[in-house]
């Protein structure tokens, strides 16, 4: 809960600064350029929202944006790992401390102490924990023979509490209302944007009391909110805590303002539009010089997983997941990554590696022996193989037509043409030469990638 400057994840915060001079392969520093200017304008735009669903890079474009707005110097700007704070289980506290964090240090301590009032009656102690706790007794069904002594003596104590309650309630009014000018005070020379990362992942409860403390409490001009965030998740958060009866998209419309959700293209302007997924995974590709030493797999890897990355959009925490994967696999078959003239084996071995990190279930049922076609199909995206008539196949075509020579099980598949045997032919002369020689053990290529990584092979 400290600003950005000196980040350290594993703590709510970072260590080394990313900025979009050093790495902005999906074109987003425009993206953040706008929302600087928005936040720093007088638009009623906060709390704004940063969407995107899990692993798309938002606390890196969180990091990079903050340290945007610190380059300018025109706003103040801290950070909030949510996640990392949900167990204290007081979002006051939280965004309280955080503030502070920002202050000059000689500062600190002062308006450390003239916020503890109000941190005091946060603590769960409000008027409706006292009405709550008293409603729920059931006085009413109280034996008529009771002592009236008794009765009346129960009665001071309800009466006692609700006093308490009440007044406890108008104190608490009263200090956050101080707290509001306090902040007020410290943020009108220069206006200061609160980033919370990490909502979607907190306990519901959490996540949603931090949403109303933000409506109810820190409606200040000078402060600003950012949730970085999967609403979609937040939705579900919602419907965990009310049910499902609730329409958790009205009830999100009541505390954000504004929304942006991360493209999940890198380049607009390209004619031919790159997911960011697959512009990461050749980065990563690249960056893999074991994997990239052996030609004919990196290229087999490669197109496979932009293949199935464009049927079921995988995040870019899952093509970090892909590429560790074929690291590890490169690393225990080191020795054996030869496959010159092997382009079928790399195939089917790269089909290995992308099933068991990817669908493991899949990968299961191929090892077991169990998998059929219409399965491998699915994940890879394909209904009808194309005409083979120029002698060619796509990759994840490759993979399809072994299993069809192969497995027997699962024969949903249409192919253009009238006989399933031009097919065979391309995919036999793929595997001449091979480490397997005979036919129905291709796919047996596929099942040791997986055994490999099972450290059984």
């Amino acid at each position: 809960m400290l600003p950005l400057s000196n980040l350290n994840k594993s703590q709510g915060i970072y260590v080394t600064k990313r900025t979009f001079e050093t790495r902005d392969e999906y074109n987003r520093k425009p993206i953040a350029e706008s929302i600087a200017r928005l936040l720093e304008s007088n638009e009623d735009i906060t709390p704004l929202v940063i969407n995107g669903g899990w692993g798309t890079g938002k606390s890196e474009f969180c990091e990079k944006l903050i340290e945007l707005i610190k380059e300018e110097k025109r706003l103040d700007a801290v950070y909030i790992d949510a996640f990392q704070a949900d167990h204290i289980n007081e979002p006051l506290l939280t965004v309280i401390s955080a503030i502070a964090s920002i202050l000059p240090k000689n500062e600190q301590a002062k308006f450390r102490k003239k916020a503890i009032p109000a941190l005091k009656h946060s603590l769960k102690l409000g008027l409706n924990a006292f009405m709550g706790h008293v409603l729920r007794q059931d006085y009413a069904e109280v034996v008529d023979d009771f002592d009236k002594e008794i009765k009346a003596a129960t009665s001071k104590i309800i009466d006692a509490t609700i006093d308490e309650a009440i007044k406890d309630y108008a104190d608490a009014q009263k200090n956050l209302e101080q707290l509001k000018a306090l902040l007020q005070k410290a943020t009108e020379k220069k206006k200061l944007v609160i980033f919370i990362d990490e909502l979607d992942r907190c306990k519901p409860t959490y996540a949603l009391e931090m949403l109303e403390l933000l409506k109810h409490t820190f409606d200040i001009p000078g402060i600003r909110f950012v949730l970085v965030t999967n609403l979609q998740q937040m939705m579900a958060s919602i419907n965990h805590c009310y049910g499902q009866a609730v329409d958790a998209h009205r009830y999100l419309e009541k505390f954000i303002k504004f929304t942006v959700t991360l493209p999940q293209i890198s380049d607009s302007k390209s004619p031919i539009e790159t997911h960011i997924s697959k512009a990461h995974l050749r980065s990563l590709i690249n960056s893999n010089a074991l994997l990239i030493s052996s030609k004919e797999l990196s290229n087999a890897f490669s197109e496979l997983s932009e293949q199935v990355i464009d049927c079921h959009n995988y995040s870019l925490r899952e093509v970090e997941t892909l590429v560790r994967y074929i690291g590890v696999f490169c690393q225990l078959r080191k020795e054996s990554l030869n496959y010159e003239n092997l382009k079928g084996d790399a195939i089917m071995t790269a089909f290995g590696v992308i099933t068991y990190a990817l669908l493991p279930s899949l990968a299961e049922s191929i090892y077991n022996g169990t998998a059929n076609t219409d399965d491998i199909a699915e994940f890879l995206g394909v209904s009808k193989l194309s005409n083979p008539g120029d002698g060619h196949l796509k990759m994840h075509e490759v993979v399809i037509a072994t299993a069809m020579q192969e497995l027997n099980r699962g024969t949903n598949i249409l192919f253009e043409g009238t006989r399933f045997t031009p097919y065979s032919d391309i995919v036999n002369s793929l595997f001449i030469p091979s480490k397997v020689h005979k036919t129905e053990k291709r796919f047996s290529l596929t099942s040791e990638a997986i055994g490999a990584l099972k450290l059984i092979q």
